[in-house]
């Protein structure tokens, strides 16, 4: 990826603060060249999501609106990371950055920390991987 294509995705992933008439979690949203698509339990999507857009679909996850969601690189179909709320109320964050030997999974009861997690995953930073105790998942 060119530094300007770079630099332009982590502007899509990180466009701050949501606007008025923007995409909401009921809504969706789909561009025309995204970078990242968050897809819901029930099917919603939302292509490169803001980072509060992130935050009000772990909110669904805790208020039982939804069970889990993806976010994964479009052109990439096997980079992706994904939140499940357990029942024990707590986050099930897996991520895979390729074949099985790359999927990891972590359990996190901190909701900020988790998304803290998956923005610093969608701007493409390797910080994420130090803030849980990942642990790779059997297939």
């Amino acid at each position: 990826m060119s530094r300007s294509n770079e630099n332009r995705s982590k502007r899509r992933w990180w466009r701050g603060r949501a606007k008025k008439g923007s995409p909401t979690p009921t809504d969706g949203y789909i561009a025309e060249n995204p970078t990242l698509r968050a897809v819901s339990e029930s099917g919603v999507i939302w292509d490169d999501p803001s980072v509060d857009l992130v935050f009000e679909l772990l909110s669904d996850l805790e208020h039982d609106v939804e069970l889990f969601f993806i976010v994964n690189r479009v052109r990439h179909e096997d980079f992706y990371i994904q939140v499940l709320m357990q029942e024990d109320r707590t986050y099930l964050v897996e991520h895979r950055a390729g074949d099985a030997s790359t999927h990891y999974g972590a359990v996190c009861a901190d909701k900020r920390l988790v998304h803290d997690v998956l923005v610093q995953w969608g701007l493409l930073s390797t910080e994420f991987k130090d803030a849980l105790d990942w642990s790779p998942v059997a297939f």
